[in-house]
């Protein structure tokens, strides 16, 4: 569970730093939502159970 949570903040921080925007890291955050939700609620992907 930490690397599914250390790994994108770190990205996340990486975004910002580079971009010196905070919308930039909050679209990609956003975005990355979105497709997992879709991905999830068309049975692309499934949980373990």
């Amino acid at each position: 569970m930490l690397i599914n949570i250390a790994i994108p903040s770190l990205i996340f921080g990486w975004i910002y730093f580079e971009t010196n925007n905070i919308l930039a890291p909050f679209l990609v955050h956003f975005l990355m939502n979105l497709g997992m939700t879709l991905l999830f609620k068309y049975n692309l992907i499934h949980m373990k159970r």
